[in-house]
């Protein structure tokens, strides 16, 4: 019944996500006062923090699955090993595979928030992002502190709502880790719709590199520091290497 209900509340939360961008992201676009702009900013942090970081603690109280906030659930844990073994490949050679991904991506996102300032300071033009967001980029130093604030927020609250909530609600309901995995995917990249047909895959393909971090280390703030990385490259370091 409860794990019903979440699922139900996932798929209202991304369709409601998807409807209210349709309509704020063009407006958003056309503001040009960073008031406007600082004011919607502060919207969407307390948006999202409602949205996905309270629903998604609720949701896992309800669950009775509070415990994953500190540790992965032992019977979906061994449903994922599970998986794995049906199509032949040992758990423990996955988790090494996802450690090593893990460091990488940790590493491999550092290094794109460096270089920017790298090529900047060179003469060379900063990089493009993947997807409709050149409007999200910030602009002053206020909005850019505004950035870090959404890069640390939808880092936290998008991992417990699309790493936690939905996979174990949707391994509640069907019984298979993997299903219930690949729907978190997919709802994690329809909530970035806004950003176009590009930007959803490229988002799908994020998500499908967070979900290895967190299976292979069962350590939920390594998702979290790699998603806030991902974000803080886009809303803090390449406005800062434009303005530098």
């Amino acid at each position: 019944m409860i794990a019903g209900l979440m699922a139900l509340a996932g798929i209202l939360t991304v369709a409601i996500q998807v409807w209210q961008d349709r309509i704020q992201y063009p407006r958003f676009k056309a503001m040009t006062a960073t008031s406007e702009r600082q004011r919607m900013y502060r919207y969407w942090a307390f948006d999202a923090f409602l949205r996905y970081g309270a629903l998604g603690i609720v949701g896992l109280f309800l669950l009775h699955r509070q415990s994953a906030l500190v540790t992965m659930p032992v019977d979906f844990l061994d449903a994922w090993h599970g998986g794995l073994l049906r199509i032949g490949l040992a758990p423990t050679a996955f988790e090494a595979l996802g450690t090593g991904l893990s460091g990488g991506l940790v590493i491999g996102t550092l290094a794109m928030s460096v270089l920017p300032f790298v090529i900047r300071k060179r003469g060379g033009p900063t990089p493009t992002l993947t997807g409709d967001i050149a409007a999200l980029i910030p602009r002053t130093p206020a909005e850019i502190r505004w950035g870090a604030v959404l890069s640390f927020n939808a880092g936290i609250t998008e991992e417990i709502f699309f790493r936690l909530l939905m996979p174990l609600t949707w391994y509640a309901l069907t019984g298979d880790a993997l299903v219930a995995l690949l729907i978190s995917v997919v709802l994690f990249g329809l909530v970035h719709a806004y950003q176009g047909v590009i930007g959803v895959i490229a988002t799908m393909a994020v998500g499908i590199a967070l979900t290895l971090v967190y299976l292979a280390t069962q350590q939920i703030w390594l998702a979290i520091l790699v998603h806030a990385l991902i974000d803080l490259r886009a809303l803090v370091f390449l406005p800062l290497a434009k303005r530098n």
